[in-house]
């Protein structure tokens, strides 16, 4: 065996990693507890270096709003990492590169004919430099089928030509040194049709992933009509909603359990959140409606002043994105839709001309909570709506209004439930028309709030406060998809 010391020395750095990480980037008065030396049979019978790690607690409410957090689980696990790491290259007297971290800015641009254009920035961990990448890999599918095992290259950009037209390919991107590979970046998509109709250029704007909302307000725990939360692709961490909020409510037995107790109906079932891959959804609706497309991450939208040239139609995503304050620094806010450099870019578009269609369930809501007068005046100007409310129905179906024909017709349903496919739509936006040329275009059924306009001027808009990528049926995706280009296209 080794030395019990060696254990001392690992649970040492580990916590040091964690302490030090925690305080960086989330909470800088975090508390650092000492270390134990106990005789726990896990730790104390096998002969090799092994420490317990205790970080916090499920019966504390403001333990668990980290907890739940992705985003704080994500940088947790990358600090015990990182610390083992460490302690093996110290007691090994050798040197280390820490694995790197996830790609940003990653886009799909045609380049002529079926040739295209990938390309991304790396990322490089606050405070440990050999983080740095020094080669990447590129992943890339055709259709429904699986990745292939990868194409290693050094530079940030790479240009190839598409196999075939008529067919969706799609790419994600990692960042390798020697000390690993990172995490998959978002999945774009590309497809040129052979028959185009014309160009669309796809914006992903839903990257956000992060815990529920909370209360603690005479009432406590988790709120979960008001936002459930987005996991980083799908996660297994609740039985079910919250139904006592009663601090003082003790624990009785299990058939009472008292403040926190939950229902049951969502144990050991997945529950879906950002997965990363909606431009694949929506460009196989966009392709099946006869036009081409590709796609861009947000962040290369907002910095790249030519990102739309080409393109007549902008499909921007927001899923379930929404400005969402940083845990106890409310300061901070985080997924914000309205930036000022979308607002710029949208400006910019619609001005030359180019339609946008964009979607999501707080695309209205954001407005409100922000009570920015200049994103209130940018909505209501340019893309011609004004937000009414949150929370507008509890279920999905959605019918097309007089107001809009010809040009739209028909009902169909998002997932305002639980759905193993895709992730839940708990608080969609009611918006409204603004301007002259902008009608209600789409109504709520359960209670005939507009649930999105269409605007026809200099340019055309469509916009709903609902995801068109929750809509769980294929036909109608494609159907809705069809006519909303056919509008946007028409001048």
């Amino acid at each position: 065996g080794v030395s019990r010391m060696s254990s001392r020395e690992l649970s040492d750095i580990v916590q040091t990693q964690i302490v030090e990480d925690i305080r960086r980037d989330y909470e800088p008065e975090w508390t650092r507890r000492g270390l134990w030396d106990k005789p726990y049979s896990e730790v104390r019978r096998p002969d090799v270096t092994s420490m317990l790690l205790e970080l916090l607690s499920h019966q504390n409410l403001a333990d668990m709003k980290y907890n739940i957090d992705p985003r704080f689980r994500f940088s947790v696990s990358r600090s015990v990492y990182k610390g083992i790491l460490k302690y093996l290259a110290f007691t090994g007297n050798r040197q280390y590169a820490v694995q790197p971290l996830p790609v940003k800015g990653f886009a799909i641009t045609p380049a002529g004919g079926k040739k295209i254009r990938l390309s991304w920035q790396p990322v490089t961990e606050a405070g440990e430099p050999t983080s740095s990448p020094d080669r990447f890999m590129i992943y890339s599918r055709q259709g429904d089928n699986g990745f292939d095992n990868g194409l290693v290259v050094r530079d940030t950009i790479f240009e190839m030509e598409l196999p075939a037209y008529d067919t969706i390919y799609s790419f994600k991107v990692t960042a390798v040194n020697n000390g690993g590979e990172s995490f998959d970046s978002e999945e774009l998509s590309v497809g040129i049709n052979s028959r185009s109709k014309g160009n669309v250029l796809v914006v992903n704007g839903f990257d956000r992933v992060s815990g529920p909302s909370w209360t603690d307000n005479g009432i406590s725990g988790i709120s979960w009509w008001d936002d459930r939360g987005v996991p980083y692709r799908n996660d297994i961490i609740t039985i079910g909603d919250q139904y006592d909020f009663d601090r003082m409510n003790p624990w009785l037995d299990d058939d009472s359990p008292g403040w926190g107790a939950s229902y049951s109906d969502l144990t050991g079932k997945v529950v879906p959140g950002n997965t990363f891959n909606f431009p694949y959804i929506h460009g196989r609706s966009i392709m099946a409606a006869g036009y081409s497309f590709s796609s861009v991450s947000d962040e290369h939208f907002e910095s790249t002043v030519d990102c739309a040239d080409g393109s007549g139609i902008i499909d921007i995503i927001f899923g379930e994105e929404k400005s969402t304050p940083f845990f106890r620094d409310t300061s901070r806010i985080d997924f914000r839709i309205y930036t000022p450099q979308f607002m710029d870019m949208i400006t910019k578009v619609t001005g030359e001309g180019r339609s946008v269609f964009m979607s999501g369930a707080y695309v209205g809501s954001d407005l409100l909570s922000g009570k920015d007068p200049t994103a209130l005046k940018f909505a209501e100007s340019t893309l011609h709506f004004i937000p009414r409310t949150g929370h507008a129905v509890r279920t999905g179906k959605v019918y097309a209004t007089d107001y809009a024909r010809p040009h739209f017709e028909g009902s169909f349903s998002f997932n305002a439930g639980f759905s193993p496919s895709v992730y839940t739509v708990e608080a969609p936006d009611a918006i409204e028309p603004s301007g002259k040329g902008a009608v209600c275009s789409f109504r709520y059924s359960e209670n005939n709030s507009s649930a999105g306009i269409a605007f026809r001027g200099g340019y055309n808009n469509v916009i709903t406060g609902f995801p068109f990528e929750s809509i769980p049926d294929e036909k109608d995706r494609d159907k809705l998809m069809k006519q909303i280009l056919e509008f946007l296209n028409k001048k």
